[in-house]
């Protein structure tokens, strides 16, 4: 009746209650309602003249059976209500108790909602488990589940593949006798405590164990399974086959090593062809200018005349005293007689004082002799690594001032050179290709692995650069 409806519609606005009313009188009508729009709550009188509320209950519930459904009458028993509430009713107001209408609608709004948000999240757990279930049979990676005890739950189509196992033959069984190498079990067994706990264990290798005893090896990532109480179902053990990365591995410390031998070779080749062409320039052509100016002065001393010549002889000599000098510098560049004669520190005080006629050079040798603790191919090693840092110093540093350093530390004696010059992007340039970044940096580094140590090299724009290296020391001299 529409003046009990106008009552409905008072009580729900006294709750405070947003709604949009429409109201339905007839079979037609109320199932055209249903149809275009489906309504959040129905509210219905048990019985009308032309439409009774049973009988819209039973249509709702074939077309919208979690619609919240209460109904509002005032002849209804309450064995009447009860056998509403069977047919799936939400509720009964009686028509003289109106004030509870808005707690019933608020009521079954609220319950409304929460079912819909469960099923939305029990659609949402199956289809989570559903792809689960798929990503878990076509995953291109071991996967296993076992209960907290380490036994068997579960295994993937790819660890049956891999490991020669089947399925039901290693349900029940313990993972660390089927998967788990004797001489790794004890450790895996804390680890999985450890994941039980809380703990996340990722990125470890360890071999897997096939089922005719041979072992591949593996990275793995586990976790442990929880229910959805957030209980602690067992564990879930994810493993990545890298014999192929381990090969790629291995076949490129063999390619480094031999680079490294090959680069030795070189180096050495190199210091052989510097030791010869610095002997031939001190015997063949020192000793030949030498003589040649020994020449022209017995000539200047037996020629008086024409003045003019005498001192034309007299400036070649000069001229002839600077070449030689300068071909003795460059022979002691090439190969320093001073490290075969007296040893590697006054070697490196050679270049020191050769280098402080175009820096001011500080440098401070806490070790005095270095010769007892490298071999003499070491030392010649050793010293061109200095010498190579103070070349490429004057060559792009711009420096004023250079600082060298000598000190033992861990069984390791540390070289280090330091400029105040331009400096550059470190890896930047090293990142470049070799050519690119220039044979000096390579050389040192390479001369440094040679020696089985290693460098570092810092360096900023306008802070200059420092270059360290680390040798351990080696066998004493007998």
């Amino acid at each position: 009746m529409e003046s009990d409806a106008e009552l409905m519609e008072y009580e729900l606005r006294r709750a405070k209650i947003n709604f949009i009313f429409r109201r339905v009188d007839s079979r037609d009508g109320f199932l055209q309602e249903l149809q275009q729009r489906l309504p959040d709550l129905i509210l219905a009188d048990h019985s009308l003249p032309s439409f009774d509320g049973l009988t819209a209950l039973r249509m709702v519930e074939k077309i919208c059976p979690e619609t919240p459904f209460i109904f509002v009458s005032g002849a209804m028993g309450e064995e009447v209500a009860v056998d509403t509430l069977k047919m799936g009713a939400t509720d009964y107001v009686l028509k003289q108790n109106l004030a509870r209408l808005g707690p019933a609608v608020e009521r079954a709004l609220r319950e409304a909602e929460d079912r819909r948000q469960r099923r939305l999240a029990e659609e949402m757990l199956r289809e989570s488990e559903e792809k689960f279930r798929i990503l878990f049979q076509t995953a291109g990676s071991f996967i296993g589940v076992a209960t907290p005890e380490g036994r068997l739950l579960e295994i993937n189509a790819e660890a049956e593949r891999i490991t020669g196992w089947r399925r039901q033959e290693v349900l029940g069984g313990s993972f660390l006798e089927l998967f788990v190498p004797e001489a790794y079990q004890e450790a895996v067994q804390g680890d999985m405590q450890k994941v039980l706990a809380g703990q996340e264990t990722r990125g470890f290798e360890m071999p897997l164990k096939l089922r005719e005893g041979s072992e591949r090896p593996f990275l793995w990532n586990v976790n442990r399974l929880l229910g959805k109480e957030g209980e602690v179902l067992g564990v879930i053990a994810v493993g990545q086959d890298i014999t192929a990365r381990k090969r790629a591995e291995e076949e490129l410390r063999e390619s480094e090593m031999k680079l490294r031998l090959l680069t030795s070779q070189i180096l050495t080749a190199q210091e052989n062809e510097r030791k010869r062409i610095s002997r031939e320039l001190h015997d063949e052509l020192g000793q030949s200018l030498t003589l040649l100016k020994l020449n022209l002065r017995a000539a200047g001393k037996h020629l008086l005349e024409p003045v003019e010549v005498k001192e034309e002889l007299g400036a070649l000599s000069l001229y002839l005293d600077e070449v030689i000098d300068k071909v003795r510098r460059l022979s002691r560049a090439l190969c320093p007689a001073i490290l075969e004669d007296l040893g590697l520190v006054p070697a490196l005080q050679y270049l020191i004082n050769e280098f402080s006629k175009y820096y001011e050079i500080n440098h401070h040798f806490s070790l005095k002799d270095l010769d007892h603790l490298f071999e003499k191919e070491a030392q010649i090693i050793i010293f061109r690594i200095f010498q190579e840092a103070l070349t490429n110093i004057a060559k792009h540093a711009r420096a004023t001032k250079v600082r060298l350093a000598v000190q033992e530390s861990g069984g390791m004696v540390i070289f280090e050179v330091e400029d105040n010059g331009q400096g550059f992007e470190v890896v930047q340039t090293l990142s470049r290709p070799s050519m690119d970044k220039g044979l000096g940096l390579a050389a040192l580094d390479e001369r440094a692995k040679m020696l089985g140590g290693s460098l570092w090299i810092w360096s900023q724009k306008g802070q200059g650069t420092r270059i360290t290296c680390a040798i351990p020391v080696g066998q004493q001299r007998n």
